[in-house]
């Protein structure tokens, strides 16, 4: 299988195309829990040895389900 490299002319030189260029990132979206704002946090409890990103009200408060465990962030829409 042949692999082909997309190039992009960035000032009158050609380019690599990668996953970190700047310009093809596409800008964050706000998730939305129960009609307010969350934004990423990450989540660690070393009792139980859990380490995962959650997600956090504007007010700092930590989102949980009804059995009071953070909801995960990828779980959000």
């Amino acid at each position: 299988m042949r692999e082909e490299f997309i190039t992009m002319a960035v000032n009158g030189k050609t380019k690599i195309a990668s996953k970190n260029n700047p310009t093809q990132r596409q800008k964050s979206k706000q998730k939305i829990y129960k009609d307010k704002t969350v934004k990423p946090v990450r989540y660690i409890d070393r009792d139980l040895r859990m380490n995962y990103m959650s997600a956090e009200y504007e007010d700092g408060e930590l989102v949980q389900d009804e059995g009071g465990i953070p909801i995960k962030w990828k779980t959000l829409e």
